[in-house]
This record gives structure tokens, C-alpha cells and sequence, in this order.
């Protein structure tokens, strides 16, 4: 299955209205000096973790709290809880 990934200068500002009049989460990241944005899965966040590195900074939007910057711990963490259903 292949993630709706949106990418391009204005891709983080469509996360971050999608994710608070959507109340989906979404995570966004660079790759290559291009910006990416996707739906928070566990394929999407998966695929941000490895273009990023550990030394990685992912943004989460959530529909509630808003941004925050996401640490490779952090990350580690949401995968788990993604594959487990409990986020």
C-alpha cells in the first residue's frame, strides 16, 4: 500500500490544516532538501525514521496539541504503539 505522501514548499502547512480540521494525526519531515508530509502510519512514519537517521527532528501535527518535534526515541516509541493499535 502506497501512503498518500504530499510533498512541495506548502506540504507541511496542508499537514497541519489537514491534521486539525481532519483530527487525523500527521507527520511531516525532509528528505533530499524536499519537504514531506503523510498521514501518521506506521509505513509513513517507518519511511521518515529511515530518511532521516537517528539524529532525526519529524514533526508531528496532531488534531488537539497542535506541533511538537519528535525525537528518534520519541519516534521509536509511536512505531511500537502504531503496530500495536494503540495509537
Amino acid at each position: 500500500m502506497t501512503p498518500n505522501i504530499l510533498t512541495g514548499r506548502t506540504a507541511w502547512q496542508e499537514a497541519q490544516k489537514r491534521a486539525r480540521f481532519g483530527h487525523k494525526e500527521w507527520i511531516a519531515w525532509v528528505e533530499n532538501e524536499t519537504l514531506h508530509a503523510a498521514r501518521l502510519t506506521t509505513e509513513t512514519l517507518k519511511r521518515a525514521m529511515l530518511s532521516e537517521g537517528t539524529q532525526c527532528r519529524l514533526i508531528n501535527y496532531g488534531a488537539s496539541a497542535g506541533a511538537f518535534i519528535v525525537s528518534w526515541s520519541i519516534a521509536c516509541n509511536m512505531l511500537r504503539q502504531l503496530k500495536r493499535g494503540w495509537r
